[in-house]
């Protein structure tokens, strides 16, 4: 539960009053809430009867602060020396920005460690409350990095489709990190994107836009299947498959033609690759476990082995 801050203050007016309350707070008026309990009153001659104004500041629930504090306490836990900015990235945002000589580890492989730490503060700083608060983790600069990385790996494999005209599965990543590869190739000639799965395993599928069929959906990148990829090709089987069935004589309709069609159906069903059945989402409780044996794993390693960034 978070600790509201409250001020009365009084003044000759009652923005004097409220200007005081906010410097003692260290708040600007976006982050209050004012009441304004007594108007100020000037008097006869302004001295009889002259009242001061009076103002009650409350600050609202400072989510912002929260993350960061909760986040300190954490990297303390993971005996990572490592100091946490807290910047206003707009409204119901924030950018928590790490940098200490061991960030690396709070990074880890891809950025695993640091996506971890993300979704688990986004989870803890919500829970209570109505207003939302959007918490971004970055250390060192390095989801500048890995922009840049993931822009370079979309072009390369969108290339490798192209020539093998084979679709290209990236590994689960975060819906920033998805978005990076669909803005990348969104308006690129030879191949489309879309997302499969569910989160935190969701994935980017790069495929060939000349193995589309019926037109449906080509050409667009996004984080759905298109149409085309769903149904257009299915139509397409279907059509292929009464193109192929063979003709049949009077007497033979009952056992022959429904042989043909098992078969068919058979071959429909071979035709496409399985759907990938995704795990659900962790739960709070799995992400803590994780993010404990987390912890433990880079202490035990931090200094024999420590882990790349990328």
């Amino acid at each position: 539960m978070l600790l509201m801050q409250i001020v009365e203050k009084t003044g000759k007016t009652k923005d004097m009053a409220i200007e005081e309350a906010l410097r003692e707070l260290n708040a600007s008026r976006d982050m209050v809430v004012i009441e304004i309990l007594e108007e100020e009153k000037e008097g006869i001659l302004g001295i009889f009867g002259a009242r001061p104004a009076k103002v009650r500041v409350t600050m609202k629930d400072d989510k912002r602060k929260l993350a960061g504090d909760l986040l300190e306490n954490i990297l303390k836990y993971m005996n990572v020396p490592c100091s946490v900015k807290v910047e206003n990235a707009g409204e119901n945002q924030t950018t928590l920005l790490i940098d200490g000589e061991n960030v690396g580890n709070v990074i880890g492989k891809r950025g695993s460690t640091l996506n971890a730490l993300e979704y688990l503060l986004n989870v803890m700083v919500n829970k209570e409350g109505t207003d939302k608060l959007s918490v971004n983790i970055d250390a060192s600069g390095y989801r500048e990095s890995r922009v840049k990385s993931l822009e370079e790996l979309s072009l390369k494999l969108a290339a490798k489709v192209k020539e093998t005209n084979k679709s290209v599965e990236l590994e689960p990543m975060t819906s920033q990190e998805r978005k990076v590869i669909h803005t990348t190739l969104k308006n690129n000639n030879d191949v489309y994107t879309y997302s499969k799965g569910e989160e935190p395993y969701r994935k980017v599928v790069i495929s060939a836009k000349n193995k589309m069929r019926g037109g449906a959906g080509q050409g667009k990148s996004g984080d759905e299947a298109p149409r085309g990829e769903r149904s257009g090709q299915g139509g397409d089987n279907r059509n292929r498959d009464r193109k192929r069935r063979p003709s049949t004589h009077h007497g033979e309709k009952t056992g022959g033609t429904g042989g043909n069609n098992n078969n068919n159906n058979n071959n429909n069903t071979g035709s496409s690759a399985p759907r990938k059945q995704f795990q659900n989402p962790p739960t709070r409780t799995a992400i803590n476990t994780a993010v404990e044996n987390l912890m433990k794993s880079n202490e035990a390693s931090r200094t024999s082995n420590p882990e790349k960034n990328d």
